[in-house]
């Protein structure tokens, strides 16, 4: 059973779905993790000020989020707004990475490293997989055709 899915995967309709997906993971975490890293370093001084900012509007108390704070300020802007916030996002780390990076970089501060935390993980995973998907086209196929 487990040589007749590992067939499948690489010769049935879902290889390119599987392909495609673990390209695509990987792409996406390797950037996001580039990203972050940019406004860590690159972009410090501009994190600071966004950091500072969230401190001077009460968002940030201490190293704590004032959740009362947010609330008020998220209430004054309508969902339509939001969505074109959130649809704007992939768009914005084409023409303004240094924004991009910096709002994934407070993002990731903000929740104490576990953005970051996330992706290496999926790219460990993604590499687990390719790995799988390499030795087990290799070895196993070689040995069914043969």
């Amino acid at each position: 059973m487990f040589i007749r899915q590992i067939t499948k995967t690489h010769q049935g309709k879902k290889k390119l779905i599987v392909y495609s997906q673990t390209i695509l993971f990987l792409s996406v975490g390797l950037f996001t993790i580039f990203s972050i890293h940019s406004g860590n370093h690159d972009y410090y001084d501009l994190k600071q000020q966004v950091i500072e900012e969230l401190h001077k509007q009460g968002i940030l108390v201490d190293s704590n989020l004032n959740y009362d704070a947010i609330h008020k300020i998220t209430s004054q802007i309508t969902p339509n707004q939001q969505i074109g916030a959130i649809t704007a996002l992939p768009i914005l780390s084409v023409q303004d990475f240094k924004v991009f990076s910096v709002v994934l970089a407070v993002t990731d501060h903000l929740m104490g490293g576990w953005v970051m935390y996330f992706w290496q993980v999926m790219i460990i995973e993604c590499i687990e997989f390719s790995v799988f998907l390499g030795i087990s086209k290799r070895y196993f196929l070689k040995n069914i055709n043969h």
